[in-house]
C-alpha cells in the first residue's frame, strides 16, 4: 500500500474533523504499526497529516490535496 493510499484511508475514515488511531489504521490497511509509522512520519513531514494524542488527522493542506485527488 502506497503513502497516498494510506492518506486516502485516513481522509475517508477520519475526514477533517475526526481522529483515527494507529490501531484503526493497522486494521484498515493490514500493515503493522512499525511499517505504518514510517509512512505516517513522511506524511507529517509533508504537512499532510497532524498527530495528536487522540490519533491522526488530515491537515488543512492535506484536505486540499485530498479533495484535488479524490473528490
Amino acid at each position: 500500500m502506497s503513502k497516498l493510499e494510506i492518506l486516502q484511508e485516513i481522509f475517508h475514515q477520519a475526514g477533517s474533523k475526526k481522529f483515527i488511531t494507529l490501531y484503526e489504521i493497522e486494521v484498515l490497511t493490514g500493515y503493522s504499526g512499525l511499517h505504518l509509522r514510517t509512512v505516517l512520519e513522511d506524511l507529517k513531514e509533508e504537512r499532510l497529516i497532524l498527530e495528536h494524542p487522540e490519533g491522526f488527522q488530515v491537515s488543512e493542506k492535506g484536505i486540499h490535496f485530498c479533495k484535488s485527488k479524490w473528490i
